[in-house]
């Protein structure tokens, strides 16, 4: 592992090794480097020799290995500012949304990764999130994205209430939809009212989550 503060105000957090499981292996490399005190960029990148052991990854198979590999691909590829009051984010990963840990009912840290962009506002006691992505296109060329928004409220230091909408839209062919770009609009409002580009009400789900953390002592 390197970590290292560079001249003109970088730091450098990088770690790189290889991870065995059974006799399948993978070589990896992850760097993070933030840089103009508010912009920050990240990459996890990993080569492998079987696409179906290594957990969420997403990459696909190539008929030919080359030194025993024979899948490549980034897990994470992001490009930010944060400035403690405004986020944006544009890249490859996924997101985690909920209170506790390895409870997650919707996004979690164990899907695959996907392309998204985010936006987030920080008013104090008050936080606001919002994500659009894409997910995949299929063989019968389908195209899903997904789009979350979340508000969090923290009325003390040892309580965190949120709630969050999650929408998967999908259709053939679909494009981007600009009206979930919205970050403080919703699912039943879009589709109900025909605001989406797509004609009826049986393209996308929505799946709303109200989130609880209290800490006793």
């Amino acid at each position: 592992m390197v970590n290292d503060t560079i001249e003109n105000n970088i730091n450098f957090l990088g770690r790189y090794g290889f991870l065995t499981i059974n006799k399948n292996f993978s070589f990896y490399s992850y760097g993070f480097i933030k840089f103009k005190k508010y912009f920050y960029l990240s990459i996890y990148s990993r080569i492998v020799n079987d696409v179906s052991v290594f957990p969420r990854y997403s990459g696909l198979p190539l008929e030919q290995k080359r030194i025993g590999f024979n899948s490549g691909e980034s897990d994470i590829a992001n490009l930010g500012y944060n400035n403690g009051n405004f986020l944006f984010q544009i890249g490859r990963g996924r997101q985690s949304w909920g209170a506790g840990e390895k409870i997650n009912l919707v996004i979690s840290e164990d899907s695959q990764p996907y392309d998204y962009n985010l936006i987030g506002v920080n008013l104090g006691k008050f936080k606001l999130r919002s994500i659009n992505g894409f997910l995949e296109s299929d063989s019968l060329n389908f195209n899903r994205y997904i789009s979350c928004r979340g508000l969090e409220y923290k009325p003390k230091s040892n309580l965190l209430i949120s709630f969050s909408e999650f929408v998967i839209y999908s259709g053939e062919n679909r494009p981007l939809d600009y009206s979930y770009l919205n970050p403080v609009s919703t699912h039943l409002e879009i589709e109900r009212n025909n605001k989406q580009n797509w004609v009826g009400t049986n393209s996308g789900n929505g799946i709303w989550q109200l989130s609880i953390d209290y800490m006793l002592n």
